[in-house]
């Protein structure tokens, strides 16, 4: 049981992850460009105007997926659970629904 609990909170840190940054971001984006913090590529940090623009769509891509992954997240998890799958399954299945938004975020934001 303390594995499925262990791999529950696990499961759920990366969509509330996403939901936090995301929410940080449309409210209070990173003051200057800078290259430690923040969504960092060469058009956002072009310019103080393209570093906000990037940070607020950048901000909603990722408080929507972070929103659609959670539940996403908890249900899968518990199939799992009720199935008794392991480790081998997650791998999969937390690699394909999490690195979906990278790719998404980068071309909604940067292709202007």
């Amino acid at each position: 049981m303390g594995f499925w609990i262990f791999m529950f909170i696990m499961d759920l840190l990366c969509p509330l992850v996403m939901i936090a940054f995301g929410r940080r971001f449309i409210n209070n984006p990173p003051k200057t460009v800078n290259s430690f913090y923040g969504y960092r590529t060469k058009l956002s940090m072009k310019n103080e105007t393209t570093w906000k623009y990037a940070h607020k769509i950048a901000g909603k891509i990722w408080l929507y997926c972070g929103l659609v992954l959670l539940p996403l997240s908890v249900v899968a998890m518990l199939f799992s659970y009720w199935k008794g799958h392991r480790y081998c399954w997650y791998c999969r299945r937390d690699y394909l629904l999490y690195t979906d938004h990278c790719p998404v975020s980068y071309y909604s934001i940067d292709r202007n």
